[in-house]
């Protein structure tokens, strides 16, 4: 009976250190628990998260053994010994050894099964799925758009997601969707990652950070920020971001490299070029070995290109001379080779080109010119690429858009055709696109049937593309083999449908839930519909994919203005509130803080540490001197620095040595002093 009250205590006291998050209390009372029950699984359980938590994970590995309960504690203690391949034999399929096997892909750098994770428990809705807080969702977002960032998805992550309401506040989950925006080369990436870039500033400075940490902290961001502008074409703004970084010299060597190249390819080789040459040379020093292999990648290939430019071709072929793991790299190779071996004629009538016309006409006349120029080059290097049995499939896209910079879709679509990617849909609906613009329109039709439709949302991509090109049946094919039976999924076929057949729609429509369907104004007249169709979309409706209309800055009223300063105030009151007690608490943990008896608050806490009473040496303000320039020195240095003092001195000096001569004469002790003691005689 002892046992059991005694039993039930200590689960009672191990819960409350549960609640608490006290993870070495939570070890202790687990172990008191199981030394009573060892069979108790609650026990074992806390004690294993508590032993991963406390860095242990070694010992949490022996806890977890079999169990099957503990699969989830059991793969992330692999994860972090960094047994990655014994992480993802975990048999169990729960959401926290999904977050576990999504990290380890990610390390592993399989981005995008990574990512595919990330979204199956984002957007998963079904109703066993756990509630999750703003927090965590903020963090689960944070994970798939780093994902599908190094995935090359990121356009599926920014349509399938929303922006974050206060980017600077949440500037982490910001920064990422500004990576995943400049990826897929979105014109909002440099407006999402400068607040991004914001956030991150003030947090630091609210922390009190140094200079130097200041500029660690945000190095990544302004890193991010300046490649953003690369991307976009505002190379000036770029090449000022990328050098401000670089002479701030921050810490992260990764994030150094990177502004370099960014600093160096939005130069175009114009520039600046024994700059980009003396930024580049330590690394080429090295031949970039110290780099990660996409890295290295890139900076031999901006290695390259600066000594071309340089004129010194045979320095660039050696650079480029050791073979690229990657074919898209070795394509870029191959093309740079192939640009600077034109022959000199050819090279200096396209450098006659660069004129300061900015007209349209200018531009498009040039465009169409070093489209021209570039078409030969990527020839050559589709021959080079052939006999080194490399994919071939960059070139090919380059030259179609060479082809269609000058006019000639119909050679446009043939080299899209002769890519290894040729089958794949979006490839396909590119292909039917440049076809149809030639004027062969039957076989853009054509073209797009021999699309495989998949039972997903490429059905509905494919279906709209057919109807594009009037192809009814095609679309109707598409449909049929959409699967989607959601009130969403119905509406969007509603809509397909009403381009071809009026009473299909309608009857996809009356499907709907009927809360969902808008509702028609009976009274309205025929004249009335005619009247509404005549107008066409409202202009404040319509939208340019060049332009996002967010990023205008409106007038606010002071009344806004105020209101906006209040919650901005509010959420760093929040955000430091959340901060003291979380400090509190590790307090409190150690055993330094007692919330029930707190001790009184020093009064001094706003003076700096060094200035305090009991932090100063000796006596209170005896020998203590501030100078002009805030330096501490004794009060015999300042005396020796106040002239007055130092005349007072030898005045006292002298009057004292007057006044013991005085004395000596008045004793009858001046002059000579009689010698005592024996003297030595001399000799007769």
């Amino acid at each position: 009976m002892a046992d059991a009250e005694r039993l039930a205590k200590l689960r009672e006291d191990l819960e409350k250190a549960c609640k608490a998050q006290k993870f070495s209390k939570i070890l202790k009372k687990a172990n008191e628990v199981l030394n009573i029950d060892g069979e108790d699984a609650d026990a074992k359980r806390c004690k294993a998260v508590a032993l991963a938590k406390l860095d242990r994970c070694k010992e949490g590995l022996e806890c977890c053994g079999d169990d099957e309960a503990l699969q989830d504690v059991k793969a992330y203690c692999q994860y972090r010994l960094g047994d990655l391949e014994g992480a993802l034999q975990a048999s169990v399929d729960n959401e926290a050894v999904a977050h576990v096997r999504a990290q380890t892909l990610y390390k592993q750098g399989n981005y995008a099964e990574a990512a595919d994770i990330y979204a199956s428990l984002l957007f998963d809705e079904r109703e066993d799925q756990p509630k999750r807080s703003a927090a965590d969702r903020r963090e689960l977002e944070a994970n798939y758009y780093a994902a599908c960032a190094l995935a090359g998805k990121g356009r599926e992550a920014i349509s399938r997601l929303k922006p974050p309401d206060d980017p600077e506040q949440h500037h982490e989950l910001a920064y990422n969707r500004g990576c995943c925006e400049a990826q897929c080369g979105a014109t909002e990436a440099t407006a999402t990652l400068e607040k991004a870039l914001s956030g991150a500033e003030r947090a630091v400075e609210e922390d009190g950070a140094s200079l130097q940490e200041k500029t660690d902290e945000t190095a990544q961001y302004a890193a991010q920020l300046a490649y953003a502008l690369e991307r976009s074409g505002d190379s000036g703004q770029a090449v000022e971001r990328a050098k401000t970084l670089l002479k701030q010299k921050p810490s992260d060597a990764a994030v150094r490299f990177a502004a370099t190249c960014t600093l160096v390819a939005a130069r175009r080789d114009e520039t600046d070029l024994f700059d980009s040459h003396k930024r580049l040379k330590p690394y080429a020093a090295s031949n970039f070995s110290d780099l990660s292999d996409k890295h290295a990648a890139l900076g031999r290939l901006l290695w390259a290109r600066t000594l071309f430019a340089m004129g010194k071709t045979q320095d660039a072929l050696a650079a480029l001379e050791t073979p690229f793991t990657s074919p898209e790299d070795q394509c870029d190779a191959e093309l740079l080779i192939a640009v600077h071996a034109q022959p000199e004629k050819q090279q200096k009538k396209k450098k006659a080109k660069g004129e300061d016309d900015t007209s349209p006409e200018a531009l498009a006349k040039k465009r169409i010119a070093d489209a021209e120029a570039l078409i030969p080059a990527i020839e050559q290097a589709l021959e080079s690429v052939k006999t080194k049995n490399v994919d071939d499939y960059k070139l090919r896209f380059i030259l179609a858009q060479a082809h269609h910079d000058c006019g000639r879709d119909a050679e446009a679509a043939q080299a899209l055709s002769e890519s290894s990617l040729a089958d794949r849909p979006g490839v396909v609906a590119t292909r039917a696109e440049l076809l149809n613009k030639a004027g062969k329109k039957n076989e853009a039709v054509a073209l797009l049937r021999t699309v495989r439709v998949q039972p997903d949302d490429n059905a509905l991509r494919v279906a709209a593309q057919r109807l594009k090109f009037d192809d009814i049946e095609g679309c109707k094919e598409a449909i049929a083999i959409y699967p989607g039976n959601e009130p969403e999924d119905i509406a969007k076929k509603a809509v397909l449908a009403a381009f071809y057949d009026a009473d299909e729609a309608e009857e996809l429509v009356n499907q709907l839930p009927q809360d969902l369907v808008p509702q028609v104004d009976e009274d309205m007249t025929q004249e009335d519909v005619d009247k509404l169709l005549e107008a066409g979309v409202p202009k404040a409706w319509r939208t340019s994919r060049r332009e996002n209309l967010n990023l205008v800055v409106q007038a606010k009223t002071p009344e806004e203005l105020a209101e906006a300063k209040a919650k901005k105030r509010a959420a760093v009151l929040k955000r430091r509130k959340k901060r003291r007690e979380a400090y509190l608490a590790k307090l409190q943990s150690e055993g330094k803080y007692d919330p029930k008896n707190p001790k009184p608050p020093d009064p001094e806490r706003w003076i700096a540490k060094k200035q305090r009473s009991y932090n100063k040496r000796g006596r209170k303000n005896k020998g203590k001197f501030t100078g002009a320039q805030g330096g501490d020195i004794s009060s015999k240095d300042a005396q020796k620095l106040d002239a007055k003092s130092r005349a007072d001195e030898r005045k006292a000096k002298d009057e004292k040595a007057k006044a013991e001569r005085d004395a000596a004469i008045a004793a009858g002790l001046s002059g000579k002093k009689k010698r005592t003691g024996n003297r030595k005689r001399r000799g007769n």
